[in-house]
């Protein structure tokens, strides 16, 4: 045992325990003291079991805090060394035991200088070079040190109704080409002049044409068309406007990218293991994995090289969360660029430095990364998303999305009367949640510019908000049974968080004992469920009522929970088709509804002994089908699907009216900025 240990290396890593950093070839991240301390304790006895307890007494000092402190603070310490839980390579979890330090730990000792003297001589003459280019155009420090954005400096280069989509600019900024909308599974390209706006259309054919890209002398486009059940990478001559298939993608998922040398290409693929980001050489159409990912129903899309060809970025998620990723061209370890538990829908390289919408802080915009420094700043823009960049920075192409999202209410024992709207904004409104008395609706808006939780009655009347934070956001309202309180998730940008909030009072409390990786949390009996995100998450995970811990992370795979009558637990599972019950008392897992499609699993609703669900029927019809229980016979009620991200429907407690969000309005334009200027 090592009980000195301050500097060391790990795997690619150079830890500095006194500076509290971690450094690689490509990057240097500063850990907080306690995930340093642990990571130190765990290098001490590389190869080695180390107990919880020990860990407890060592790095928290004999503080009182629970096991799952630990196990949070394990999480947390994968994710910056880019490890996988379920496929360690720096730390293994030893069940009911501990955790233990998988790679050899080499000790390093201070710095010898007289060997660094012809590398610190080339460093400063590469500074001085870098210092004339800057003085000469200031081109790289206006994007990577001042870069900001103002709303007026977008130009609007398409304006039609409908949906203008996926723009990509070429290298020299002179010609955008997008994907525009015709009908329900069928898209075309068009090509557009960014000084004159003069466009012409490229295709005309029954497909579902998406993520085109220019090749580095503009004078071809790749892009994926999808068929159903089938997807091909074509490239087209603008030229000519001939057009070949050259390559087998992924159906239903997009993302292309050209590499800046023309010689390759990268997207997605289906193989074995899951979704893969692949890539093409173009000379002889070999293909080379780069990533495959298929855990919990998270997948890779829209890869993006860098402009020196060493990287590729990536989004890694599930239709509600995900995050940007980069990992080396040649594979490797994938490195999280952000990690705070929102949507990233696109990105761009910009210089060194990335240009990516989130919706980190509510409502979707852009904001630029400095790979260096990692600090991350708001660039406006709302409603933007899928982004593009011409290759010498001074153009930046996005899609400007403004989505509007409606809660209706149904009749079930009468399908065929028209859906009523009873709540409805210019934004988007989700997560409809009936109060047990069936008066009051919950539910969630983003109409006040952040996602917040709002009150109205049963039919949209005396909207109210009740939850409001600035740099939060709140989601996933749930009544307790008496109707007097409600339990919501707190999203701040690294946190989730469970709160319950008392309608009488307007007093909110967190319960700590939850944690903060936790969501979606649900009243039963004596227990509150909720899903744990912490390690290896997402979890089923409960608390006894107060709240305050320590919580009960169960050994269940779950994405989403409702809690039934008698105890029983009803989830669904990352990956997995279906709705699954479980009895606490027996411990028993049974699967009661067969046909819950996995990208449908925020779509049910349960109010014992009903359970609504969404299911996808013959011709692509979206049904509601209603289950009773008792006898497990599924009827279908009605036709009438939701279309939103994020919690969609709700029941009443008699299984008659059910509330529902749909999104009405998907109006997409392309806009671009002028970074010269």
């Amino acid at each position: 045992m090592n009980t000195n240990l301050t500097r060391f290396r790990l795997g690619h890593w150079q830890v500095d325990c006194q500076l509290g950093t971690l450094s690689s070839e490509h990057s240097r991240k500063r850990l907080p003291p306690k995930l340093m301390g642990l990571l130190q304790e765990l290098a001490r006895s590389p190869g080695e079991l180390v107990s919880r307890g020990t860990l407890l007494e060592t790095v928290w000092d004999g503080v009182a805090v629970n096991e799952e402190a630990v196990s949070r603070a394990i999480a947390e310490l994968r994710q910056a060394l880019g490890d996988d839980a379920r496929q360690p390579r720096f730390i293994e979890t030893i069940p009911k035991r501990g955790y233990r330090l998988m790679q050899a730990v080499e000790p390093v000792s201070g710095t010898n200088w007289s060997s660094k003297w012809p590398v610190l001589i080339g460093l400063v003459g590469l500074l001085i070079t870098l210092l004339v280019i800057i003085l000469k155009d200031g081109w790289w420090f206006k994007n990577t040190m001042e870069l900001s954005f103002d709303e007026m400096r977008a130009k609007p280069i398409t304006s039609d109704e409908g949906r203008e989509m996926d723009p990509a600019i070429s290298n020299d900024g002179q010609l955008i080409v997008y994907s525009q909308a015709v009908v329900d599974g069928q898209s075309d390209l068009w090509l557009v002049d960014t000084l004159n706006l003069m466009r012409r259309q490229l295709t005309d054919d029954p497909h579902f044409e998406t993520s085109p890209v220019f090749s580095a002398d503009a004078k071809q486009v790749a892009y994926l068309q999808h068929d159903e059940g089938s997807c091909s990478v074509v490239l087209y001559s603008l030229f000519d406007s001939s057009s070949h298939r050259i390559a087998a993608c992924h159906p239903g998922l997009t993302g292309l990218d050209w590499s800046s040398d023309g010689k390759e290409m990268v997207f997605l693929t289906q193989t074995e293991s899951g979704v893969a980001i692949t890539r093409l050489n173009l000379t002889d159409r070999s293909t080379r994995i780069v990533t495959t990912n298929n855990s919990g129903g998270s997948t890779d899309q829209h890869p993006k090289y860098s402009s020196d060809g060493r990287w590729i970025n990536f989004v890694r998620g599930t239709s509600a969360q995900r995050e940007l990723y980069r990992i080396p061209v040649s594979g490797g370890d994938a490195v999280n660029l952000t990690t705070d538990g929102r949507y990233v829908s696109g990105h761009a390289w910009l210089g060194p430095d990335v240009v990516f919408s989130s919706d980190r802080m509510g409502r979707r915009q852009l904001w630029h990364l400095n790979t260096s420094s990692e600090h991350i700043t708001s660039l406006g823009m709302r409603g933007a998303s899928l982004v593009s960049t011409s290759h010498d920075g001074t153009k930046l192409a996005f899609e400007s999305a403004h989505y509007t999202a409606n809660i209706y209410r149904l009749n079930l024992d009468e399908p065929g009367l028209e859906a009523e709207r009873v709540i409805s904004s210019r934004d988007y409104d989700n997560y409809p949640a009936l109060s047990p008395a069936g008066d009051l609706l919950a539910y969630n808006s983003n109409r006040s510019g952040i996602d917040s939780i709002w009150l109205a009655s049963d039919n949209g009347e005396q909207a109210l908000m009740i939850l409001n934070e600035p740099g939060s956001r709140f989601a996933d309202p749930s009544w307790s049974a008496d109707g007097k309180s409600l339990l919501v998730t707190r999203f701040t940008q690294a946190n989730g968080q469970i709160l319950q909030y008392f309608l009488e009072s307007a007093q909110t409390r967190v319960l700590t004992g939850a944690g903060e990786h936790a969501y979606g949390a649900r009243f039963a009996d004596k227990w509150i469920y909720f899903i744990d995100q912490g390690d290896p998450g997402p979890r089923l995970a409960r608390i006894r009522g107060f709240g305050q811990g320590p919580a009960e992370i169960l050994d269940i795979g779950a994405n989403r929970v409702l809690a039934g009558a008698n105890g029983f637990v009803y989830y669904t599972k990352p990956a997995r088709v279906g709705i699954f019950v479980w009895n606490p008392a027996s411990g028993e897992e049974t699967k009661v509804v067969p046909d819950l499609a996995v990208e449908r699993w925020k779509d049910w609703a349960l109010k014992a002994p009903w359970l609504v669900h969404i299911r996808r029927g013959a011709g692509g019809v979206y049904e509601v089908v209603r289950t009773q229980l008792e006898n497990n016979t599924p009827e279908i009620v009605t036709t009438f699907s939701p279309n939103t991200v994020g919690g969609s429907i709700d029941v009443s407690a008699d299984g008659k009216v059910l509330f529902i969000a749909r999104t009405d309005r998907a109006e997409l334009n392309i806009k671009m900025i002028d970074l010269s200027k």
